[in-house]
């Protein structure tokens, strides 16, 4: 779910990681590319549907963090399409992370 700022939660900092994404993107490759960095995410992922799911549960399992806010204070993709493809993306880990007990959240900075 993108949330606006003002919806912002916050958590104990010992069990959260707020990673705030103040880099512009071109591409959806080039964001994952950072993404995965910003995780220190090692293994490699494919860059399709599946394989970019797999990336943020696996890396956000990881951290061994039971809550992790991605804060965007712009929409980080020039392309509309692949920017909701990121979107569904984000629910998708939402949901299966909330199976482990990890709260994630994307929060979107947005002018009102």
């Amino acid at each position: 779910m993108i949330r606006k700022i003002n919806d912002f939660p916050s958590f104990g900092m010992e069990d959260s990681i707020t990673l705030i994404m103040n880099t512009r993107f071109m591409d959806i490759g080039r964001f994952m590319d950072y993404t995965a960095n910003k995780f220190r995410y090692k293994d490699k992922y494919r860059l399709d549907y599946s394989g970019i799911r797999d990336l943020f549960v696996k890396a956000i399992r990881a951290t061994g963090r039971k809550n992790i806010t991605v804060i965007f204070p712009d929409v980080p993709l020039d392309n509309e399409v692949q920017w909701h493809f990121l979107q569904e993306i984000f629910d998708e880990v939402s949901d299966e992370l909330k199976k482990s007990g990890i709260a994630f959240s994307v929060e979107l900075i947005e002018d009102d």
